[in-house]
């Protein structure tokens, strides 16, 4: 239906991807149904219009937090390997989302892991200020024990 440049679509004859992702979210589905209606950038070809921004910047917070959400239930059963997967996952797909590298961070730490946990700290600083001109915030910082950072670690003296 065509109304003074409005245009609407009739969802019992069209299937819409952002619709079933954003449906499939606010049902709660499981996140390998998420995952599989996140479609990457919403209309990535379109860089000069400002409304399509907007839009897919919603879309890929909302799968951040979707992704973050389902990874924390995963620390909480303690399966921290598929956690881990998850969150890598979120990653690739929302770079700059600093729950994505809490969670990892933190299933790093809860396995002991420091130098990854130590180098997604590093990689999460290094994408903030490349972006967007900030650092981590403090609760982020907070995540790493004073030994995982490699400032606190000093080299082995020459024997």
């Amino acid at each position: 239906f065509i109304e003074e440049s409005l245009v609407t679509l009739n969802p019992d004859e069209v299937w819409i991807d952002s619709v079933a992702f954003d449906e499939a979210v606010a049902r709660g589905e499981p996140i390998g149904e998420v995952e599989s209606l996140y479609r990457g950038d919403f209309l990535r070809e379109e860089t000069d219009a400002p409304w399509a921004f907007r839009v897919r910047d919603r879309l890929r917070d909302r799968f951040a937090r979707a992704v973050v959400n389902a990874g924390q239930s995963l620390e909480l059963a303690g399966d921290f390997g598929a956690a881990v997967e998850l969150y890598r996952r979120g990653i690739d797909v929302a770079e700059t989302s600093e729950g994505l590298y809490q969670g990892l961070i933190r299933c790093f730490v809860a396995q002991r892991r420091w130098a990854d946990a130590y180098w997604t700290y590093e990689r999460l600083r290094h994408v903030l200020a490349m972006t967007l001109g900030i650092l981590p915030s403090p609760s982020t910082d907070e995540l790493l024990p004073r030994s995982a950072r490699l400032e606190e670690v000093k080299p082995n003296a020459a024997r």
